[in-house]
């Protein structure tokens, strides 16, 4: 709804009666503005309105900093659970080739039993081949160990890039708000560091049990082909085959930061 405002002009003065919060009514007293007073009252309008928008921007930086500091703290827990679920798909692994290297174990036998009633050579070779079979079945499963130890060694450096990014954005962050304390729900900067050093502490066991994994599944390949070449040379059957290279052990992306062993 308007309103009506008397007053009284004369020449470059008009003074009006305003009623003020109270309900009084007050006479304020307004004149006209030189081209002087008028730019400096544009100058101050233009600078109030450049610091808001300063302040704005400031606002909306730190707003967005806290946002990736918090993203990026979230992103640690992902990745170690990640990496847990790639350290029980690699025991899983471990676990399939051992019952591989079992029955393998009972086919050798069959073999050495073979050669020593009268079974015919033959026969004999042709069990051998099996044995042989089952020996590059276990390398299958070695080369699925291989496909799943590069995705947790993927993880890994992951998990590694994303502790990097964290430590950097906290700086950022620090350098808009240099009082940055964190809340209930954004880290503070001290858990930022416990999250990243316990990352670093945490990769190192990581690649040591997958270390400790890669030495089983080398173990079991050995003794697989172990068992083809001893079937082979007892029925004089020369079918056995070299196995494959070994697995290499892996080491942590935080080497020179906590101290990770390989």
């Amino acid at each position: 709804m308007g309103s009506t405002a008397r007053g009284v002009l004369s020449d470059d003065t008009l003074t009006m009666n305003v009623v003020t919060g109270d309900g009084s009514i007050r006479p304020f007293t307004y004149h006209r503005a030189s081209d002087g007073e008028y730019n400096v009252a544009l100058a101050k309008l233009k600078q109030a309105v450049s610091q808001a928008n300063a302040q704005e921007n400031l606002s909306e930086s730190q707003a967005g900093a806290v946002q990736k500091v918090s993203k990026d703290y979230e992103a640690i827990s992902t990745d170690e659970s990640s990496l847990g679920s790639d350290l029980t798909g690699l025991g899983d692994d471990v676990t399939s080739t051992e019952a591989d290297l079992a029955s393998e174990h009972t086919d050798e036998q069959n073999v050495l039993t073979e050669t020593g009633d009268g079974t015919d050579n033959s026969s004999v070779c042709g069990d051998a081949s099996g044995v042989s079979g089952d020996a590059s079945g276990i390398s299958g499963d070695a080369s699925s160990f291989s496909g799943d130890l590069q995705v947790l060694t993927t993880d890994l450096s992951t998990l590694h890039n994303d502790a990097s990014t964290l430590t950097s954005d906290l700086q950022t962050l620090l350098k808009i708000e240099p009082g940055y304390a964190g809340d209930g729900s954004d880290p503070s900067p001290s858990d930022v560091q416990h999250a990243v050093s316990g990352a670093a502490s945490a990769t190192d066991g990581y690649v040591k049990q997958a270390n400790h994994q890669i030495g089983q599944e080398n173990g079991d390949v050995a003794t697989a082909y172990g068992y083809a070449a001893d079937a082979s040379k007892a029925g004089n059957c020369n079918l056995a085959a070299d196995g494959p290279t070994p697995i290499g052990r892996i080491s942590s992306p935080f080497v020179g930061q906590s101290g990770a062993s390989t």
